[in-house]
């Protein structure tokens, strides 16, 4: 299926290159090749910067290679995973339509067993006008009901770890105070009832692991302090180091893993997120060097004054269910990517569910007629 998706992506996007104007395309080409001489010179620097940083992260325990190990005894427990999915339709006349859903997937006695799927959908119609950003409201809106679905599994007290398609934070700009109070509500509703809650995140854009290496060597190393700094993001920095480190690994068993890092002050939202009771610890996972990265996130009690060895053991539990949930050639757990897969509204779905809306509200009359394709 990915395979045939991909194959049709492809045969689009060079009927589309064919389709752009030569005048334009000659002038976009000339800027590519430029840009893309720039990206490689840039690429060979960074690699250096990679490799002379490598022995010292190692060294400074920024990052460990992990034995495989055997599978731990919680992926036999009940395994739920959540995500939510959204699409926004509409703009004529300043009405949007937001269709969004979760999904929740419970694995009763571990992934052996057929899981269960539970799911809800919601569409809000809201103008533009009461609404500063259309986009934000839609993220804020697939939030909440991912938010429920989680408070929905806490109410039903079963021992289980929870799963969830995303961060801790989400949406991660979010600083809307009613809302993450009950985010943090149903966080902690699952916490209370010793039911750990982990989020898995496919593409970090963080910098709160940059900031600790930066620290860390400006007191134990500062000739090589400035190196970090050249690297703009978290997952920039560990693309480069974990994936040079796996390829010259000779241990086939071995995964790579990032020191963990309570990073609930890092950032005003994370801020909030302590004021209403959650700590949040996170760390980055590499399987191989052909394995993209993850982050992952570690929700805890506010009131948990965990030493550092705590968090790295905390943490080292997460990266224990983690990696014997993800199967060969995917990125995140099991249940998390059924989730995925089971909420997801797709772009035609969600026009096609439009389409039927607003020819409900338009007769047939032909003014109307004229009028429904104009708001299509």
């Amino acid at each position: 299926m990915n395979n045939a998706y991909n194959l049709a992506r492809d045969l689009i996007r060079r009927i589309e290159f064919n389709k752009t104007e030569p005048e334009t395309l000659s002038k976009l080409m000339e800027q590519a090749v430029e840009k893309g001489a720039a990206e490689r010179e840039e690429l060979r620097r960074l690699h250096k910067e990679a490799q002379k940083l490598s022995p010292l992260c190692q060294e400074l325990n920024l990052i460990r290679k992990e034995s495989l190990g055997s599978p731990p005894e919680e992926i036999l427990e009940c395994l739920v995973g959540i995500d939510g999915s959204h699409q926004l339709m509409g703009g004529a006349g300043g009405t949007w339509y937001i269709f969004a859903s979760a999904a929740q997937v419970v694995f009763h006695r571990g992934l052996k067993c057929v899981p269960d799927v539970i799911c809800d959908a919601d569409i809000q119609r809201i103008q533009e006008h009461d609404f500063e950003q259309i986009s934000s409201t839609a993220n804020l809106l697939l939030a909440s009901v991912e938010t429920k679905a989680i408070a929905s599994w806490a109410g039903h007290q079963i021992p289980s770890i929870v799963m969830i398609d995303g961060p801790i934070a989400e949406p991660p700009s979010c600083r809307d105070k009613q809302y993450i109070g009950d985010r943090c509500s149903a966080i902690r509703a699952c916490l209370n009832q010793q039911i750990p809650v982990m989020g898995f995140v496919k593409r970090s854009v963080d910098t709160q692991f940059v900031q600790h290496c930066v620290r860390t060597s400006e007191v134990q190393r500062p000739e090589v302090s400035e190196c970090f700094k050249r690297f703009t993001t978290d997952a920039y920095l560990l693309s480069h180091l974990m994936t040079l480190l796996a390829y010259t690994s000779k241990e086939s068993e071995a995964y790579l893993v990032s020191t963990a890092l309570d990073v609930s002050k890092s950032t005003k939202v994370f801020e909030l997120y302590l004021e209403n009771g959650i700590r949040i610890i996170m760390c980055y996972l590499m399987l191989s060097a052909g394995s993209p990265l993850l982050r992952m996130e570690l929700a805890v009690l506010a009131d948990a004054e965990l030493t550092t060895e705590e968090i790295q053991s905390s943490a080292k539990r997460t990266l224990d269910i983690a990696v014997h949930t993800i199967y060969p050639g995917h990125q995140i757990p099991l249940p998390v990517q059924i989730a995925h897969e089971k909420c997801n509204i797709r772009q035609g779905c969600a026009e096609t569910l439009y389409y039927e809306i607003m020819t409900a509200q338009l007769a047939t009359d032909p003014v109307n007629q004229i009028l429904l394709t104009k708001l299509r």
